[in-house]
């Protein structure tokens, strides 16, 4: 049983001590609400300044096959990054059931034996590359979507291709075996490019020589 002292009669309560009680309770009211209200000014100021360093993050768009930049929700944050992507159209691949892909058969010729009034019986002395891209500046840094090396004449063909445009690029180097033993110079490289359109349900037949 609790006994209330304060108002228990008989009882000479100190009103000193009562008052001080009251006082110190209100003080300790009174800090945890300016407390609060702290916080609460610190968590706005956070948030705040969070969406702040986000809106001036700089970086660059891509319009209309360009790189611009800009200053709010960049998609991309590095010019090279940008550049990568921006420009280039790529075909996309057909679903299924809707438009057939189309092919491309490319045939490529050279002299293997002479070079340098030299005639090579024994192994081939020549190296090709042949590869496609998406756009003129994938094949020029040979940046190809797929390729195919070649020692000897011969015919790179490519199927499944979506409907589109398409570019090619061969390079014919010299093996250095074949000009350090014989003393001739070596020749530069050989290179021929161009571009060509895929239709559906149809094979481009290209011949390039080299």
């Amino acid at each position: 049983m609790i006994i209330n002292y304060w108002f228990r009669p008989g009882f000479k309560r100190n009103e000193t001590a009562f008052t001080a009680f009251a006082q110190q309770k209100r003080n300790y009211i009174s800090k945890m609400k300016k407390m609060k209200k702290l916080l609460f000014l610190i968590l706005i100021v956070f948030l705040f300044s969070c969406d702040e360093g986000e809106k001036n993050q700089s970086g660059y768009n891509c319009v209309n096959g360009q790189c611009t930049a800009t200053f709010e929700n960049p998609t991309y944050l590095t010019l090279q990054d940008c550049q990568t992507v921006c420009g280039i159209s790529v075909p996309t691949q057909p679903k299924p059931g809707s438009v057939s892909p189309g092919s491309v058969s490319i045939t490529l010729s050279w002299d293997i034996k002479r070079y340098c009034n030299i005639v090579w019986t024994l192994s081939p002395c020549w190296d090709v590359m042949v590869g496609l891209g998406y756009s003129q500046t994938d094949v020029d840094k040979e940046a190809y979507f797929n390729h195919k090396d070649l020692s000897e004449p011969g015919i790179y063909t490519v199927t499944n291709l979506a409907p589109g445009v398409y570019y090619y690029r061969a390079k014919k180097t010299i093996r250095t075996s074949c000009v350090s033993a014989n003393g001739c110079p070596a020749p530069p490289p050989v290179i021929k490019s161009g571009k060509f359109t895929i239709t559906s349900n149809k094979t481009i037949s290209i011949s390039v020589s080299l």
